[in-house]
């Protein structure tokens, strides 16, 4: 005889993000990162981008928390003000150290640092305003100039 159950953890916001920081199951971690969006605060936001800079943490744990950041800018009322943690944060990771427009090239000997690169692509994709609308701030960023860069690139690859 089976027994199907589901269960669901109920704890404020401080405790999720203790457990983000300080936990050190991979399964536990990545919970914390999946629920957190649902308490958007300037602490989920400075927790979650604590985790995404951390290269001791798994890069999949990196990946949740990079996209449960780009929700909670959208749900945070003003994303204008907040994408900018998003823009910031890949300019950390990324940028150039002579010209902060530039990206860095690709650098495969880190594979996870190169997946989470690809993510922010698609959770800068989710920041959205509360009419469902990219926000025009993200079509005059610097980073709008790396994604129609490497749009050109792969679009040579293909025709090629």
């Amino acid at each position: 005889m089976l027994w199907l159950s589901k269960t669901s953890i109920e704890m404020p916001d401080y405790m999720w993000q203790a457990m983000l920081l300080h936990e050190r199951d991979v399964v536990y971690q990545h919970m914390a990162a999946e629920v957190l969006p649902n308490f958007p605060s300037q602490g989920t936001i400075t927790t979650l981008s604590t985790v995404l800079l951390d290269e001791k943490c798994y890069y999949q744990v990196r990946k949740q928390a990079l996209h449960s950041l780009a929700k909670c800018i959208s749900i945070s009322g003003d994303p204008t003000v907040n994408e900018e943690v998003l823009i910031n944060l890949y300019r950390k990771l990324y940028g150039s150290v002579d010209n902060e427009k530039f990206t860095k090239m690709n650098d495969f000997s880190d594979f996870p640092l190169y997946f989470i690169q690809q993510e922010f692509m698609r959770a800068i994709g989710q920041i959205k305003d509360h009419a469902d609308y990219t926000h025009r701030a993200l079509y005059s960023s610097s980073i709008n100039s790396s994604i129609i860069t490497i749009i050109r690139e792969m679009s040579m690859m293909i025709v090629r």
